[in-house]
C-alpha cells in the first residue's frame, strides 16, 4: 500500500485515527501501572521453614537436608543454596535460564507436599517466587511511641499493619524491628560444675515440665543453648522452681539455685530510630497491577489517622519510592515541553511556522501512542521506561523533519501541496524507515541479554522501539495528510522560510570563496 497517497486521500480517516490515538494515550497515561522498577521474575524461589528455639546445626540436619534431598531430582533446578539460622531455615531454589516458571513452581510445590519427615513443631514449608515486588518495598512507615512498652508498641504497629494491608494493590506488609518477649536463663558456671549439672540437664528439665516458652535461651558467658517448650506458664517463678536434681536426703537443686531467670526481650539484628527514639518499621510491597502514586497517597491518608487513634504515637513515611517516579515523570514532561518549543523555534526560522507546528506535534503524538502500546504489551511506567522515553525524546522528530523538509522543497519547486506531500514523502520513506530500524537495531543487544539483568534491562529497548515506531507511524501516515491540507502553494508562501534562504545564499557564497582559495583553506586547517 502507498501510505503517503492513502494518507493524503483520506484526511477524515487520518484525523480520526490521530484523535483516537491521542484519547487512548491520555487515558492510558493515567491507567497504566506506575512503579519504581520493572516487576520482573528472577527465576528463583525462596522456601522458608520456622522451627522456634532450635540451633542452626539442628535446622540443617532436620529441615534443610530433608528439603534439599526431596528437590534434588527436579530437572529445571540449576542449584540450591541454603542458610540455617536460629529457629529458621531459608532455602533458595535457582532455576535454569528460560525455565517455565509456572511448571517449575508446580514441580517444587508437589515435591514439598511429599515431605513427611519434618519435625512436628516446625511450620510447613512456605515458598515465595523471587521477583522485584517481593524483594523491594515501595514504602517504609516508621512507628514510634516512647511512652509504650515494647509489647505495647508492637501491638499498635501490628494494628497499623492490618489497616495498611487493606489498601488496594498492597501485596504484602511486614513489621520489622519489633522486640519479641523471651525467657533468658543465665546459669553460673561455677555452681553448675559444683553440682555436676550440664546445659542439657537444664534444657531437659524445662522441656519435661511442658511449659510454653515462646522461645528462649540458656546463656553462660559466650555459650548459649536454645530452649523451646510446649504448654503455657504464667511467671518466671514457675521456671525458677523447676527441680534439676534431687538427693537421697530430700534436698533438691532448683534452677534458681544455679541461674538467674529473666523475663526479657530477644536481641534484634536491626534497630530503627525516629527522631532519636526507638521505633518499628512497617514495609509495604506493591502488587504488579498497582499504581505506586495512588498507593502512596492511600498510605499517607491511612497514617494521618494514627495520632488520633493512638495517643503519643507517631507514624511517618521514611522511605517513598513514588518520589523517584514523580521526579522522572516531571523530568519527562519538562523535557517534552522544552523539546517541542526548541523544535518549533528552530524550524520556524527555516521552513515556516506551519511546518514547525507539524513537526512539534510529532512529540506528543509519539508519546501518547507509546503509552497506549505499553499498556497493550503490559509494560509499566517506571524509572527505566521513563529514562528510555527521555533518551528517545530527541529522536522522535527526526523522521518528521526529514519528511517536512522534502515536502517543503517540492512545494518550492512548484508542486501543489497535495502532490508535494505524496511525492515528497515517497522520496524519503525508505531512507527514513531504514534510519529508524538502524536506531532500533542499536538497542536490540539489550533485548537479547539473558539472565536476571537481561530481563531487567529488556524494558529499555522495548520502550525505545515503541517510541521510534510511533514517530515513524506519525511521519508516514499522519503527517502527509496535514501537509497536504495546510501547506500553502509556492506563490502564497514566499515569505515563509526566508531566513533559511538567506542562510543558504550566504553559505553558497562562503563555499564559493573557500573553493577559490583551496590552498589557503588547507593551510589554515593544518595549522
Amino acid at each position: 500500500m502507498n501510505l503517503p497517497k492513502f494518507s493524503v486521500n483520506n484526511p477524515v480517516l487520518i484525523n480520526m485515527i490521530m484523535i483516537i490515538i491521542f484519547i487512548l494515550g491520555i487515558f492510558y497515561t493515567y491507567q497504566i501501572p506506575k512503579e519504581s522498577m520493572p516487576q520482573i521474575e528472577w527465576g528463583s524461589f525462596m522456601i522458608s521453614v520456622v522451627y522456634p528455639g532450635v540451633a542452626p546445626e539442628e535446622i540443617e540436619s532436620l529441615i534443610i537436608k530433608e528439603i534439599e534431598d526431596e528437590l534434588a531430582d527436579i530437572s529445571d533446578i540449576d542449584y540450591i543454596s541454603s542458610t540455617a539460622y536460629e529457629g529458621r531455615a531459608v532455602i533458595f531454589v535457582n532455576l535454569l535460564a528460560n525455565t517455565d516458571l509456572e511448571k517449575a513452581w508446580s514441580d517444587v510445590s508437589r515435591e514439598l507436599d511429599k515431605i513427611r519427615d519434618l519435625p512436628e513443631d516446625a511450620t510447613d514449608p512456605y515458598m515465595q517466587n523471587m521477583s522485584m515486588k517481593e524483594l523491594k518495598s515501595v514504602c517504609t512507615v516508621s512507628v514510634e511511641g516512647e511512652s509504650y512498652s515494647p509489647d505495647g508498641i508492637k501491638r499498635i504497629a501490628e494494628e497499623i499493619k492490618d489497616d495498611l494491608a487493606k489498601i488496594e494493590y498492597v501485596s504484602k506488609v511486614e513489621v520489622k524491628g519489633a522486640k519479641t518477649r523471651e525467657i533468658s536463663i543465665e546459669p553460673d558456671l561455677y555452681k553448675m560444675e559444683y553440682y555436676n549439672i550440664g546445659f542439657s540437664d537444664i534444657e531437659t528439665a524445662v522441656k519435661t515440665k511442658n511449659l510454653n516458652l515462646p522461645g528462649g535461651s540458656i546463656v553462660a558467658g559466650k555459650s548459649e543453648v536454645l530452649v523451646r517448650t510446649m504448654g503455657e506458664f504464667e511467671s518466671v517463678d514457675q521456671i525458677e522452681y523447676i527441680i534439676l536434681k534431687s538427693f537421697d536426703n530430700g534436698s533438691v537443686i532448683r534452677i534458681r539455685d544455679i541461674a538467674k531467670v529473666r523475663d526479657t526481650y530477644e536481641d534484634i539484628n536491626v534497630k530503627t530510630r525516629l527522631d532519636g527514639k526507638e521505633s518499628l518499621n512497617i514495609y509495604l510491597y506493591q502488587s504488579s497491577e498497582g499504581n505506586i502514586l495512588d498507593i502512596i497517597e492511600n498510605i499517607k491518608t491511612s497514617i494521618e489517622k494514627v495520632p488520633g487513634k493512638y495517643s503519643d504515637v507517631q507514624a511517618r513515611i521514611v522511605n517513598d519510592d513514588s518520589k523517584d517516579v514523580k521526579n522522572n515523570i516531571r523530568t519527562l514532561s519538562s523535557s517534552a515541553v522544552f523539546g517541542i518549543i526548541l523544535v518549533f523555534i528552530t524550524l520556524l526560522l527555516f521552513i515556516g511556522w506551519r511546518n514547525a507546528i507539524f513537526a512539534a506535534m510529532g512529540i506528543p503524538f509519539s508519546f501518547m501512542m507509546t503509552f497506549w502500546l505499553m499498556q497493550y504489551l503490559g509494560i509499566t511506567i517506571n524509572n527505566l521506561s521513563l529514562f528510555a522515553l527521555v533518551l528517545v525524546l530527541g529522536m522522535v522528530v527526526d523522521d518528521a523533519i526529514v519528511v517536512i523538509e522534502n515536502v517543503h522543497r517540492n512545494i518550492e519547486d512548484g508542486m501543489s501541496p497535495k502532490e508535494a506531500a505524496i511525492k515528497g514523502t515517497q522520496e524519503v520513506m525508505w531512507p527514513v524507515i531504514a534510519a529508524v530500524l538502524t536506531t532500533i537495531a542499536a538497542f536490540l543487544p539489550l533485548l537479547m541479554m539473558e539472565g536476571h539483568m537481561g530481563r531487567f534491562l529488556g524494558v529499555f529497548p522495548k520502550v525505545v522501539s515503541l517510541a521510534l515506531f510511533s514517530s515513524l507511524f506519525e511521519a508516514l501516515l499522519i503527517l502527509p495528510s496535514h501537509l497536504a491540507d495546510f501547506s500553502k502553494p509556492h506563490d502564497k508562501a514566499k515569505a515563509e522560510g526566508h531566513f533559511y534562504k538567506d542562510i543558504v545564499r550566504g553559505y553558497g557564497k562562503m563555499l564559493t570563496g573557500f573553493l577559490k582559495r583551496r590552498a589557503l583553506v588547507m593551510t589554515l586547517l593544518i595549522i
